[in-house]
């Protein structure tokens, strides 16, 4: 506080009038500073204690010490700094007290107790020293003897003194040692207590500092203050006055209002008495309008129910053909007989022949009233106007008491009133509704609303044929009635007023959609050159009606189709094709599609176009009237004209020459290019009604179709113009009539070699496979055709040729014109295209099932195709070989039936071809002339066919050059070995060279001396050259030199030799390298440029020639390496590894000798594959082109 009060310079806090103390309630900022000046204050004291108790202790280690010195003389020896006296104890501990005297402050009660106990222990000690001198005093002199007994008791007590000692200085070291870890701890204390103080002075002094500024301040504000206090005290006394004056005031203007107030409450009273009265007038004035307002809902109820009346009673009037009827009589009846004028007015609109016709009317009302009408009409009556008016106005009350009742319960039931304004429409009008699409955008939602309403409309809508009857019946016919074809035509002499033609037209083609009337009508000139002549009027509705008209009288009616084309009926269509609007486009495509149907007439009408025909155009800006195109409809709904197409059968460029069909007047304007602009182009569309544009392609191309059946390869001139291209693009569509059509049209147009390629070039190939893939048997069938007839073009049978799995399996199709015409396609494709050949017999059994096809359970169309085919498959010498080896077949039977006099020359020339590729075997010409096949071919050279007399000659010369076994050995040894060799090499076909192998390798066999021969005339080298060359040998070639080889190489050291140094060995392996394990050669390296073929993977028939050629290969292998060490070595250099690979194919082995050999899949004796059947005969049949005729 002293401090504190030294450094205070303001005086706070004090009392007196000096200042000189301080008040007793001052809270001091030194507190913590003395509170820690006191501690320190007290360890110091603590520690001065501390340094007394420590100098009594060695001054008691000096006593002590000095004691045993003088008692003991012994004692001192041996003492230094080292040892364990108490002198040396006392030094290190004034050492230690030296450095530690801090912990001794800390420490102090517990030094004090240890003083305490200290002193107790020193006074012991000097008692018992003295004790011990006593006794020593009094030992020397009772007996000197006694001494040695005494001193060695003294040096054991003295022992136990120095060990009692010893116990002692130890504890007393520990408790040094104790009180100096003390004595630090207590310094470490002192000093971060220190330090803690000296920062909270520090801080204090800082706190102090600014206490001093803010008091300053404080100051500095309160006389501020003060200074603003006196001026409020003004401004506040000078208010008060203010305040006091102004309530004298205010408490004269209350006085005043109070007054005021008593005067407005005594008013307000009598305004209060004037309200309730004024309130129940307008209570009443209330009622009295509510009841004029319910009576003005009953009369408006009324007047609506009134109305509501009205308009029923006209809806049911107008719509109920019966009651307007009636409601025609009543009125008639009102007015005959009432006046002259009423009679008069009648007999100008035909009257009489009116209501003649009503009193034959089967409802008893109008035979009435028709009679009372006759009644009326003979007598002028008098009958005022005010009268007849009245009755009119009671009967359409009567008639409206007797509808609206019906009506009304008729909502009763539906528990609705005629407030609701129920619908009076038909019930079948709301059974469906249009549900648009939640995610179609508002244009989108338009167009399908409109699309669905054209839709619903045509589903409902139909022809009445008892109405058809009755307008197309002559009047002598149904009772004397009217002609009413022949008055309509009468009507036509009005050619002014364009809407009575339109209206005839229309009544026309709805009489013509009668078959009846149809046919009634097309033998009357006049009405198909009426509808002629209407085809060219300037309005579109009349052209749109005659054209419907034409379309309904030429459906599958040939009479009026060859009428209708020659008035010019084609032409006027055509010109209506032209046409921008897109009904009159539908009606004349229609029109035009039906005209041409099996009809060859129109059709090459159609085909010169508009050549001789007028030039009319139609006005496109006339009005289009949206009324519907009555035309017939097809079994699928569809809405297009439907007619009868009829498909030229698949037939040759010449063919068709000689058929007549060709036409050479073809024009620029000719049908086929106005067909065509009509499909390439827009202006068919028709944005709101989506159908329409459908329905027009398909009429166009159902047109096309059938004109392009009579036209030859020239119509291309007139394709050309336009191109393939929009044909193609038809086969896209999604209408199923369009996807027909244009199939028939693609097969029409690829008659013509030109066009047949263009339209491979421009896709026709996929566009087609695309319809084969839309499962609808007529358009399958229909593309199947066209297919056939672009395969006579060879690269269009490459584009087929990716597809004959899909099309080998359309073979087996229940419907049979598909199979005939898959078949067809399959017999065009391979049609000298051999890598076509080699695909489809890659197929699993693909000759197999054509085969089967020729069989009697298959019809007699697929007969033709099938052989066509199989002439095609059997050129190659593998699919001749499997067939003929493939017993189940039966083939030559079948093939000998097939030939029979009693089948179509078409199927004979086939069957004929196909046997003579057979013959190449002589075990099928035997089995040809077990077969009856003399007999068929009598009947054959007998035929009147040139080519199938011809052919049955040709089969012939083979069957008769069969020789028997003992003459084909003779003949064989006549030629002997020189003659094979010569063969061998200057042989041009690979049955010639196969012939010599196997002669050669059976001679070896069974003559092993001719080995020698065969080496020294030459023969080794061809046969290495045949298997050096194996990538493009044929296979059975190849086999034959393997054996060959084999028997020449068959212990004869010399042959390995000289195989072994032309290249024998690695030739072989590579023989065996080159063979796939499962049967599939590896193809020889494609020059640069050229496309690899993928090889594909062989049927079985094919994998097991392979088999055996490798088993040839390798057994050539083994009797090369026999006994020859250089041979063997150039294997196991060449083809160790290929031979590794290729060791888990089985082949058994045969031991012969002390040799070994591989017995031959080829025959007994290993003598060649024709040792055992007598081999082959020189003279016999070689396969060439001229053998090979075929057909489209």
């Amino acid at each position: 506080q002293l401090l504190e009060a030294r450094e205070d310079r303001e005086g706070d806090h004090t009392i007196g009038v000096d200042s000189s103390e301080y008040h007793p309630e001052k809270k001091w900022k030194s507190e913590a500073y003395v509170d820690a000046h006191y501690n320190w204050k007290s360890e110091s004291d603590r520690l001065k204690k501390a340094k007394e108790a420590r100098e009594f202790v060695l001054q008691r280690h000096s006593r002590t010490r000095a004691l045993l010195t003088n008692h003991s003389p012994g004692a001192d020896a041996g003492l230094g700094d080292d040892s364990w006296t108490m002198q040396s104890d006392g030094v290190r501990l004034r050492e230690a007290l030296a450095a530690q005297r801090r912990v001794f402050e800390i420490r102090e009660g517990k030094l004090r107790a240890e003083l305490e106990k200290s002193k107790d222990s020193g006074e012991g000690q000097k008692s018992l020293i003295h004790r011990l001198t006593r006794d020593l005093h009094v030992l020397k002199v009772v007996s000197a003897a006694e001494i040695d007994s005494l001193q060695e008791s003294c040096e054991k007590s003295v022992s136990i003194l120095k060990e009692e000692m010893n116990r002692k200085a130890s504890e007393a070291d520990f408790e040094v040692n104790k009180l100096e870890e003390a004595l630090a701890e207590l310094s470490r204390d002192f000093n971060a207590t220190r330090n803690d103080m000296l920062a909270q002075l520090e801080a204090v002094k800082t706190k102090e500092r600014d206490t001093i500024a803010y008091n300053k301040t404080l100051q500095r504000e309160m006389r501020l203050e003060v200074l603003r206090r006196e001026v409020l005290e003004e401004q506040i006394t000078n208010i008060i006055a203010q305040w006091r004056q102004e309530t004298d005031n205010l408490r004269a203007e209350i006085r005043a209002e109070r007054a005021h107030t008593g005067r407005l409450e005594l008013w307000i009273s009598s305004l209060r008495d004037d309200v309730k009265n004024y309130l129940k007038i307008i209570d009443g004035r209330n009622a009295k309008i509510a009841s004029m307002e319910q009576m003005f809902k009953d009369e408006v109820k009324a007047l609506n129910f009134e109305i509501w009346k009205f308009m029923t009673s006209l809806h049911i009037m107008s719509m109920n053909v019966d009651h307007l009827f009636v409601f025609f009589c009543q009125r008639c009846v009102n007015l005959a007989g009432s006046r002259a004028r009423y009679n008069d007015a009648p007999r100008g609109n035909r009257a009489v022949e009116i209501f003649t016709a009503f009193c034959k009317s089967p409802v008893p009302e109008l035979r009435r009233l028709g009679a009372k009408v006759l009644a009326g009409l003979g007598w002028d009556g008098f009958i005022e106007e005010r009268v007849l008016g009245w009755d009119i106005v009671q009967n359409w009350r009567r008639y409206v008491d007797r509808v609206i009742p019906i009506e009304l319960e008729k909502l009763r039931k539906l528990g609705l009133t005629f407030e609701d304004k129920a619908p009076t429409l038909d019930p079948e009008e709301t059974e469906e509704s249009f549900e648009p699409n939640p995610d179609m955008t508002t244009r989108a939602m338009i167009r399908a609303r409109r699309q669905w309403a054209l839709r619903r409309v045509r589903r409902k809508e139909g022809p009445n044929e008892k109405n058809q009857e009755l307008m197309g019946a002559a009047g002598a016919n149904k009772g004397g009635g009217p002609h009413v074809i022949g008055t309509l035509l009468d009507l036509l002499v009005e050619k002014d007023d364009w809407e009575i033609q339109r209206n005839i037209a229309l009544a026309l083609s709805v009489t013509a959609y009668n078959e009846l009337n149809a046919n009634n009508l097309g033998r009357q000139q006049r009405v198909i050159e009426a509808l002629v002549e209407m085809c060219y009027h300037q309005d579109i509705e009349v052209q749109m009606h005659a054209a419907t008209a034409i379309a309904n009288l030429s459906f599958q009616n040939p009479g009026n189709q060859e009428r209708i084309g020659k008035f010019g009926g084609v032409q006027a269509v055509l010109s209506l094709c032209e046409s921008r609007d897109v009904d009159v486009l539908e009606a004349a495509t229609g029109s035009l599609a039906n005209l041409v149907s099996q009809c060859e007439a129109n059709a090459k009408i159609a085909a010169v176009g508009l050549e001789d025909a007028p030039v009319r155009h139609s006005n496109s800006n006339a009005f289009t009237s949206t009324g519907a195109v009555l035309t017939a409809l097809n079994s699928d709904g569809t809405g297009a004209t439907a007619s009868t197409i009829s498909v030229r059968p698949v037939a040759t460029p010449v063919e068709g020459v000689e058929m007549g069909n060709v036409d050479t007047n073809v024009s620029g304007t000719g049908g086929v290019e106005i067909l065509l602009r009509v499909i390439a182009t827009a202006r068919a569309a028709n944005l709101t009604d989506v159908d329409q544009i459908n329905e027009t392609h398909a009429n166009a191309a159902e047109a096309l179709a059938n004109i392009t059946r009579y036209v030859g390869p020239n119509i291309s001139l007139q394709i050309h113009a336009i191109g393939v291209g929009p044909l193609v693009l038809l086969c896209g569509s999604k209408n199923l009539q369009v996807q027909r059509h244009a199939a028939l049209v693609l097969g029409n147009v690829s008659l013509s070699d030109e066009e047949r390629e263009l339209v491979g070039v421009r896709g026709g190939v996929e566009a087609l496979m695309r319809l084969v893939e839309q499962r609808d048997d007529i358009c399958m069938c229909n593309a199947l055709w066209a297919l056939a007839n672009l395969a006579w073009d060879a690269s269009n049978q490459e584009r087929i040729g990716r597809y004959l799995p899909e099309i080998l399996g359309l073979i087996h199709n229940s419907y049979e014109a598909i199979a005939v015409n898959a078949m067809s396609v399959l017999a065009n494709t391979i049609y000298y295209n051999p890598d076509n050949r080699d695909r489809l017999f890659a197929l699993e059994k693909a000759a197999y099932q054509i085969a089967m096809k020729t069989h009697d359970d298959n019809p007699k169309d697929m007969h033709e195709s099938a052989l066509r085919a199989l002439v095609s498959l059997t050129f190659s010498d593998i699919v001749n070989h499997y067939i003929s080896e493939t017993r189940e077949l039966r083939i030559v039977p079948t093939l000998v039936k097939r030939a029979g006099k009693d089948q179509d020359e078409s199927v004979q020339r086939y069957a004929l071809m196909v046997l003579i590729n057979l013959c190449v075997d002589d075990g099928n010409k035997r089995l040809i002339l077990q077969n009856k096949g003399v007999e068929m071919l009598v009947d054959a050279q007998a035929s009147e066919n040139a080519h199938v007399s011809a052919l049955g000659e040709k089969l012939l010369g083979h069957l008769a050059d069969i020789a028997s076994a003992e003459e084909v050995a003779r003949r064989k040894a006549n030629f002997g070995i020189d003659g094979m060799i010569k063969l061998l090499v200057k042989g041009d076909s690979d049955m010639l060279r196969k012939l010599a192998c196997e002669t050669i390798a059976e001679e070896v066999w069974l003559q092993p001396a001719k080995q020698e021969e065969v080496i020294l005339g030459g023969g080794l080298g061809p046969i290495m050259e045949i298997v050096r060359a194996h990538a493009e040998q044929n296979l059975d070639v190849l086999q034959a030199a393997l054996w060959c080889i084999r028997n020449l190489s068959y212990e004869n050291d010399g042959c390995k030799d000289l195989i072994g140094s032309k290249g024998g060995v690695e030739v072989l392996c590579e023989v065996v390298r080159a063979t796939d394990p499962r049967g599939t050669p590896v193809p020889p390296p494609a020059a640069e440029g050229e496309p690899v073929e993928t090889p594909r993977q062989p049927n079985a028939p094919l994998r097991e020639q392979l088999l055996k050629i490798k088993e040839a290969a390798l057994t050539a292998v083994l009797n090369v390496i026999a006994d020859n060490q250089k041979n063997a070595q150039r294997v196991l250099r060449v083809g160790l590894d290929d031979l590794i690979e290729h060791s888990e194919i089985q082949v058994p082995l045969v031991h012969a000798g002390n040799s070994v050999t591989v017995q031959s899949s080829m025959g007994g004796g290993n003598k060649g594959p024709d040792a055992a059947a007598g081999g082959v005969d020189l003279t016999g049949v070689v396969q060439n082109d001229d053998a090979f005729t075929q057909t489209h």
